[in-house]
Formats: C-alpha cells, sequence, structure tokens
C-alpha cells in the first residue's frame, strides 16, 4: 500500500487553516522533498440530474474541528467496492475536500470513475477519482 496526503496547518485558537511559521517549516519542511502543494482543484464538479445514493455521516464520524473527518468520506467507496464481485488488483483513490461537512444526511453521485459527495441541496463535499485495475 502507498499512500500520499497533504496535512493542513490549524489555528490553535480558531481551527482555521494557517500557513507554517519558519520553526515549523525547519522541522517539518524536509519531508516535503521539495514538492509544492496547490490548493487548485481539478476534478470536475458533479453531473446535472444525477439523484444518487443517499448516504449518512455519523456524528461519531467528526474531529477536533466539529467537522465530518476525513477518513470518513472513503467509507461510501469501500461500501460499493464490497458489493462489486470482482476485486481489483489494485486501486487508486484521489480525493478532493471542497468544503468541510458535517454529520447528517448526504447523496453519492457517480459517473464513470467519479464519486462526489454532496448535500441533499446540492453543495458539494468531496469528489473521488477511483482509478481500478481488475
Amino acid at each position: 500500500m502507498e499512500a500520499v496526503s497533504l496535512w493542513v496547518h490549524l489555528d490553535p485558537q480558531d481551527w482555521r487553516p494557517m500557513v507554517l511559521s519558519d520553526e515549523e517549516l525547519a522541522v517539518y519542511g524536509g519531508a516535503a522533498s521539495g514538492r509544492k502543494v496547490s490548493a487548485r482543484l481539478r476534478h470536475p464538479a458533479p453531473p446535472a440530474g444525477d439523484g444518487g445514493t443517499p448516504w449518512t455521516f455519523r456524528l461519531t464520524e467528526c474531529d477536533i474541528a466539529d467537522h465530518v473527518n476525513n477518513a470518513a468520506y472513503l467509507t461510501p467507496v469501500e461500501e460499493e467496492l464490497l458489493v462489486d464481485d470482482a476485486e481489483p488488483r489494485s486501486i487508486d483513490l484521489e480525493i478532493e475536500y471542497r468544503s468541510p461537512a458535517q454529520p447528517g444526511e448526504m447523496r453519492v453521485l457517480r459517473n464513470g470513475t467519479h464519486r462526489w459527495i454532496v448535500s441533499p441541496e446540492g453543495e458539494t463535499f468531496a469528489s473521488i477519482l477511483v482509478k481500478q485495475e481488475v
């Protein structure tokens, strides 16, 4: 298994994202190996008119900032893979978090290799690109 992630540094007072200080960069900067991070979204918007399937985030899935924990966004994809008969040889998932979700009812939209987790009103919280090798 190989994993790549982007960690967001939160202000300890208001839990908003903030840049790393010079001291923090001195300690953690080497782990980046010169890579630069961009907040630019690359996934497409969800398709119009797709009602999707229901999904519910639970209160127990919240993090210290009172948002649904990033790991919980993988659960709908995991369940989808469990009902699929074919065991993939490999799978790559790429998630873009667009807006912090709160516990409650959601919809999971699907179109080809893309998944979106949206509110019943259509606000997109995350998009997931699923690449499988069967």
